[in-house]
């Protein structure tokens, strides 16, 4: 079940800021519509998706429309998704975290990180900076 969670939480990051003016991607609507016809293929509908959600060729809007045509099907609730808000006690750990790490004190970055898991978020440190994310 954490595993599932966490990939529903991976996919609705892709909807962390709603983007318009996407468009509904043909050839990955197309390669869903076939693993959906292959006697309801799920798992290579999911491969599918997965596969436009690390697409770094679409755009933000793109996937976002794809997603929700998808999701039709898949009835995940994606269009209803609305990102929650991080709590300001949160975000002034998170400073603080990177702080610690600009000063290479990883005994203390590695306490915030714990602090900030035991309110509900993962710290997730990428390439453009660290993302909070809502457990």
């Amino acid at each position: 079940l954490d595993g599932a969670g966490n990939s529903l939480n991976k996919l609705r990051a892709v909807f962390g800021e709603k983007k318009v003016g996407g468009k509904v991607d043909q050839a990955y609507k197309k390669k869903f519509l076939v693993a959906l016809n292959d006697d309801l293929n799920m798992p290579k509908a999911l491969a599918v998706m997965w596969d436009l959600v690390k697409s770094t060729k679409k755009t933000s809007a793109d996937k976002q429309t794809t997603l929700l045509d998808f999701d039709r099907v898949l009835g995940l609730g994606l269009k209803e998704y609305k990102p929650s808000s991080i709590p300001s006690e949160v975000k002034k750990m998170l400073l603080e975290r990177e702080k610690a790490r600009k000063d290479r004190d990883w005994k203390k970055a590695d306490q915030l990180r714990a602090n900030i898991s035991k309110l509900g978020f993962i710290v997730e440190d990428t390439s453009s900076g660290p993302k909070v994310v809502r457990i």
